[in-house]
């Protein structure tokens, strides 16, 4: 609800359809990471409720990297982080 209201969405019933789409959306094959997908779907609910097109489409490339490069922050933090491995542990 924070993000939506963030854009100036509205954050009603938006919220419950726009998660529900984005579950049976994304259900679709797409390309890793459901990049363009996740935002058509989150955009064409959206803009279904009102708000111009240009504040949706904000939103959803806004909420889709936020909700997807935390994790990718981690694994690339725990990848430069590892010790260094030995060359000669197999024999």
């Amino acid at each position: 609800m924070v993000a939506l209201a963030a854009f100036d969405l509205p954050a009603d019933w938006a919220l419950a359809v726009l998660y529900g789409s984005l579950l049976l959306g994304l259900t679709a094959p797409s390309a890793p990471g459901p990049i363009g997908l996740y935002e058509l779907v989150a955009v064409a609910v959206l803009v279904s409720f009102g708000p111009p097109l240009g504040a949706s489409a904000a939103f959803a490339v806004a909420f889709h990297t936020l909700s997807f490069a935390p994790p990718l922050v981690v694994v690339a933090l725990a990848l430069l982080l590892r010790p260094p491995r030995r060359s000669d542990s197999w024999g």
